[in-house]
C-alpha cells in the first residue's frame, strides 16, 4: 500500500512539472472567429492583433487559434483549429517582422 501511494505521488509530481512547465512556455494564445480576434490570453501586442486580422482578411481565414511558445530566447508561433498549415508562415513572419 505504501509503495502504491509513493508511486501515485511521484507520478503526480512528474505530471505537475510537465504541465506547469508547458504553461510557462506559452507566451500568448489568440482565438479567431469570423475573421476577427475574439479572445486573447497572455501578453499580445496590439500591433500583432491588427496584423493577424489583416492576414485573416487576406487569406479568408474564418476561425483558428494562434499560440506563441517560448523556445529559449525566441518565440515561435504555431497555428491550428482551422488555419491551414500553408498560412502558418504568414503569422510567424508577422511576429518576427512587424509592419
Amino acid at each position: 500500500m505504501r509503495e502504491l501511494l509513493s508511486l501515485i505521488l511521484i507520478c503526480s509530481a512528474v505530471f505537475a512539472v510537465f504541465y506547469f512547465g508547458h504553461r510557462l512556455r506559452v507566451y500568448f494564445v489568440i482565438e479567431i472567429r469570423g475573421g476577427k480576434v475574439v479572445g486573447t490570453k497572455g501578453n499580445v501586442p496590439q500591433q500583432y492583433v491588427e496584423d493577424v486580422e489583416r492576414i485573416c482578411a487576406l487569406w479568408s481565414i474564418d476561425r483558428g487559434r494562434i499560440k506563441a511558445i517560448r523556445a529559449g530566447k525566441e518565440i515561435r508561433v504555431s497555428v491550428g483549429d482551422g488555419i491551414a498549415r500553408e498560412h502558418a508562415r504568414a503569422f510567424q513572419n508577422a511576429w518576427d517582422y512587424p509592419i
